[in-house]
């Protein structure tokens, strides 16, 4: 005759050690899972922000461009200056240097979120230096 009690290997549940490991387990890849999510979402920012920084880089360039071939003002030329752009105020910088055979001028506009940051785009111009 059986007994009424089984043994513990027949009761079919599972031991601490493997609930454990299941738990490390699951616990590892949210873990990951979160990582990416976190990685994506800095990264879709600091393209966003890339985006905004060429873009007013590139408009203050154009600016030059046009005061270049008499279409605005020249005394309207700027150095440094802040745009506004996504909510954000967008620093930029103008610098210029002579090129080595002196008959192109390069421009290199610095634009940054703030105007002690790095900077995040340097769109460059190269334009003539007697128009």
């Amino acid at each position: 005759m059986k007994s009424a009690r089984s043994s513990p290997r027949q009761s079919g549940g599972f031991t601490l050690i493997e609930v454990v490991v299941a738990l490390a387990i699951c616990g590892w890849v949210l873990a990951s899972a979160f990582w990416l999510v976190d990685r994506y979402a800095h990264q879709r920012t600091e393209l966003r922000d890339r985006f905004y920084a060429n873009q007013i880089g590139w408009n203050q360039l154009m600016a030059l461009y046009q005061s270049g071939q008499g279409w605005a003002e020249q005394d309207q030329l700027e150095t440094t200056g802040s745009a506004m752009a996504a909510g954000h105020r967008w620093h930029w910088q103008l610098q210029s240097k002579p090129t080595i055979g002196a008959e192109l001028i390069r421009y290199q506009l610095s634009v940054a979120p703030h105007a002690e940051h790095e900077p995040v785009a340097r769109p460059v111009l190269y334009m003539s230096a007697t128009p």
